[in-house]
């Protein structure tokens, strides 16, 4: 970890300059937010004291504080007592817990979440589609008939629904669309476990259809699968 020493705190000052019509703790959080993607930031690097923080951004420490406990939530910032706080030296998932906070914080319409979710969803299927193997089939076909017989025995879960999306996402083999689609899998949580809950069978028809599709490599049909199961989601995101 780098000593603070030998830590600038120039980006302070020049943010905070900029800040215009938003909570303390916002401008915190934005201010820490740009630092990093800057590199004036990295993995491993002290922050600067609660102290010097409020002073340079003309604020109370309450606020440093409360951006911190935020940030530390998520990942972003590891607190050591009696050191510090500093930023988590893993970087790959501190760019994921940075991109799951800007959604979470966002004002997002239901309509855009849709919008993104049809988007989103029908590319990395298709990205799936090209990189899919026999062990991948098989792996998809077990959580199905898995899903199956707990329908049969009323004890069915979300989480039964999540890895079968979860599963399709790792075999992109693309680390950045599985962290924006384990993103999304948990904002969209709820309106997964209405479905789960109150239409299980539906949800079963259509990972039937996507496994179907996947596995004859046929994109038209992998489409109409999508589509038919993100239509009967987006009638429970929207109740």
């Amino acid at each position: 970890m780098n000593n603070s020493n030998d830590f600038k705190i120039d980006w302070l000052t020049t943010i905070s300059q900029s800040a215009k019509k938003r909570s303390n703790t916002q401008i915190v959080l934005d201010t820490l937010e740009e630092a990093m993607l800057k590199k004036d930031l990295l993995p491993g690097q002290l922050l600067p004291s609660e102290t010097a923080m409020a002073t340079s951004l003309n604020m109370g420490k309450s606020s440093i504080r409360e951006a911190i406990k935020m940030l530390e939530g998520i990942g972003v910032i590891k607190v050591v007592h009696g050191k510090g706080s500093y930023i988590t030296n893993d970087f790959k998932d501190t760019g994921s817990n940075l991109l799951a906070f800007q959604l979470i914080l966002a004002e997002n319409s239901p309509e855009e979440l849709i919008e993104f979710r049809y988007l989103f969803e029908l590319l990395y299927m298709q990205l799936a589609m090209t990189k899919i193997t026999d062990t991948d089939l098989a792996s998809l076909k077990k959580n199905i008939d898995s899903f199956k017989k707990k329908i049969e025995n009323n004890t069915q879960e979300v989480e039964d629904d999540k890895e079968f999306h979860e599963k399709i996402l790792k075999i992109c083999d693309n680390s950045i669309i599985i962290s924006i689609g384990k993103i999304i899998n948990k904002m969209l949580l709820y309106s997964f476990t209405k479905a789960v809950q109150k239409y299980p069978s539906n949800v079963y028809k259509d990972h039937l259809m996507i496994y179907n599709a996947l596995k004859e490599k046929n994109s038209e049909k992998l489409e109409k699968a999508v589509m038919v199961n993100l239509d009967r989601w987006a009638k429970h995101f929207k109740k």
